[in-house]
């Protein structure tokens, strides 16, 4: 399976491979008697540390998930510290290795791996799961993204690389991992849509800013406008039309740095 870079974080969950991860399809009924998890770690309050050390918990949970045939049970008890000591990702687990474990923090690992021994999905377990370079939230019964389905992402960015313009619909969204993805890469799109979007003719905001104007400025108050620089000359057609019902006279356009028409004087009369 080829991955881009950007999906080392992701790739991280899995340790050194990048096993099959566990699939909502395996998913079996789990017994509410045997796990009543909440997904919430919380603040672990400190208590009296024990001798038992993240390594010693590791190794007799990694042997319970074998014995009792838990898919991926390295990955399983791994996910489940990293979540408990609130650690960055699973791969930081190997530096804590000597580092020992509170009573509190052995009970919520105990009760993370009661739920793991039910078979409930380490996804759900943990309520977060990486794709590419995303942390997404897990609540069941949505459906867990398949690492696979990074390279469907990637095969969409790089057709739309070569568009300047994409329009896409996901259908199945689930946790929404697609979607998420497209428009966190898509190129040149950072500002707010409600700051680019001036309706059809760009002055749906300018015209609301001269009704208030309007309505607000003193006589021979003067209003000053940024605008964008194809704006002025529409504006000033506006005003010919409109302004001397509303009160309002265009006085002049002015240039910026880059001799592009920027600024716009209005006057009330």
């Amino acid at each position: 399976m080829m991955l881009s870079s950007s999906s080392t974080r992701a790739a991280a969950r899995m340790g050194v491979t990048l096993l099959s991860r566990l699939q909502a399809r395996h998913i079996d009924s789990v017994p509410s008697s045997r796990c009543c998890y909440s997904g919430n770690v919380g603040s672990v309050a400190p208590q009296t540390l024990v001798t038992t050390t993240v390594r010693g918990t590791q190794e007799k949970w990694m042997k319970r998930f074998e014995s009792e045939s838990i898919p991926e049970p390295e990955t399983s008890i791994t996910n489940i510290i990293a979540h408990v000591l609130e650690l960055p990702g699973p791969g930081e687990v190997g530096n804590h290795q000597n580092s020992s474990l509170s009573e509190a923090q052995m009970a919520k690992i105990e009760e993370l791996c009661e739920c793991r021994l039910a078979r409930m999905p380490i996804q759900y377990i943990i309520r977060e799961w990486d794709f590419r370079d995303l942390t997404l939230k897990m609540i069941p019964p949505v459906f867990i993204p398949r690492p696979e389905t990074e390279e469907l992402v990637e095969l969409i960015l790089q057709q739309m690389d070569n568009k300047e313009e994409t329009l896409f619909l996901e259908i199945g969204c689930g946790t929404g991992a697609i979607s998420l993805s497209l428009l966190k890469h898509a190129p040149k799109i950072y500002e707010d849509l409600r700051a680019l979007d001036g309706g059809t003719d760009g002055l749906t905001v300018i015209k609301a800013i001269l009704r208030i104007a309007s309505r607000h400025l003193a006589k021979d108050g003067v209003l000053w406008l940024e605008v964008d620089s194809t704006h002025p000359p529409i504006i000033e057609q506006f005003l010919t039309k409109h302004g001397e019902l509303m009160g309002l006279k265009f006085m002049a356009s002015y240039k910026d740095l880059f001799q592009k028409d920027r600024f716009v004087e209005i006057v009330k009369q």
